[in-house]
């Protein structure tokens, strides 16, 4: 009777260390899954984020708005397909001394009239490689220079301009 009684002991703590074990699986499995999860998560809000930085590609209010007339779309967050649509670009009369920052990222831009402004360089400009067209009149404090320099970088583009230095 006592070999019984230690037989079936023995049964059972043996099974219940098997029980252990598949819970210890159990438990593990569970909390890779949520690792995984959490992953997953992390993953979304960093691809929920760069839309967003996307979509706020421009910051500069003068170039916003001129490309929110260009592109037709009044309100709403501009997108990276709205910037490619532009193609041509009117800056004219806004004061500018710097080109505008995030200007680069119209890819698609052939034509952009900067005429007017009080540009003191034109850095930036190399970048729009499909200009065709680039309108730099009235802006007194270019340099013959700096638009010799500029036409170098852009040999396809016609460049108007009046140098006064």
């Amino acid at each position: 009777m006592k070999q019984i009684l230690l037989m079936i002991a023995v049964v059972v703590l043996v099974g219940c260390g098997a029980a252990e074990e598949k819970a210890a699986e159990a438990k593990a499995s569970a909390e890779a899954k949520a690792a995984a999860d959490a992953v997953f998560i992390a993953e979304v809000k960093a691809a929920k984020a760069k839309a967003a930085y996307e979509a706020k590609l421009i910051k500069d209010p003068i170039l916003e708005k001129a490309i929110r007339k260009a592109a037709k779309k009044p309100t709403g967050e501009l997108t990276k397909a709205d910037l490619e649509k532009v193609t041509k670009l009117d800056l004219e009369k806004n004061k500018l001394t710097e080109i505008p920052k995030g200007l680069e990222k119209l890819t698609q831009l052939t034509d952009l009239n900067l005429k007017y402004n009080q540009l003191t360089n034109v850095k930036g400009l190399e970048k729009l490689t499909q200009l065709k067209y680039l309108d730099l009149t009235d802006n007194a404090y270019l340099t013959t220079a700096q638009i010799d320099q500029l036409k170098k970088a852009l040999p396809k583009c016609k460049i108007d301009t009046d140098p006064k230095k």
